[in-house]
């Protein structure tokens, strides 16, 4: 019997290690596309159709929320740099946590553990409290080991890789 896992994709690239892992572990995937922290919207509709793709390749549902930049923009208004990021992993990570409540999916996980570029311990505290909160379980690995590898592979799938976190912040902090 496998168990599902509903994983939280930032992007295809992040994904393709974190995918394989999750297989390795005998876990259903059903991916989930929530990112209003993507600006332009041209940027967010490329990463989703990358992030399609690779769901394509690897043979497992996306679901995906309507793009809404401005729950993101009002969350994170006057905020910089690591409050803003915080305040973004939560509400990525809380959304997760909910449509995996609605799914009746018991598991979890994001591919935002496998960036080198994020606060790792923060996501895991963040999930680990989300997954009390609604009563799942958070699968906490560590994919970050498998970076490299896994933008490696996205380069040779053909996969788009983006320059910059996602957020219009970030394309400036780049």
């Amino acid at each position: 019997m496998t168990n599902k896992i509903l994983l939280h994709i930032c992007c295809g690239p992040c994904a393709v290690s974190v995918v394989e892992k999750l297989r390795a572990a005998g876990f259903e995937l059903v991916g989930y596309f929530y990112n209003p922290n993507i600006q332009p919207q041209k940027e967010y509709f490329k990463r989703l159709a990358t992030a399609k793709k690779l769901a394509k390749i690897f043979d497992f549902k996306i679901l995906e929320e309507k793009y809404q930049p401005d729950e993101h923009l009002e969350v994170t208004k006057n905020l910089e740099k690591p409050d803003r990021c915080l305040v973004c992993y939560q509400l990525r990570l809380e959304k997760t946590a909910q449509k995996a409540t609605m799914l009746d999916i018991k598991y979890f996980t994001s591919t935002l553990l496998i960036s080198p570029y994020q606060d790792l311990k923060k996501i895991r505290h963040i999930s680990r409290r989300l997954a009390k909160k609604y009563q799942l379980e958070f699968f906490d690995q560590d994919f970050a080991k498998d970076f490299r590898a896994g933008h490696k592979k996205a380069h040779e799938l053909g996969l788009y890789c983006q320059k910059y976190c996602g957020c219009l912040k970030s394309i400036n902090e780049r």
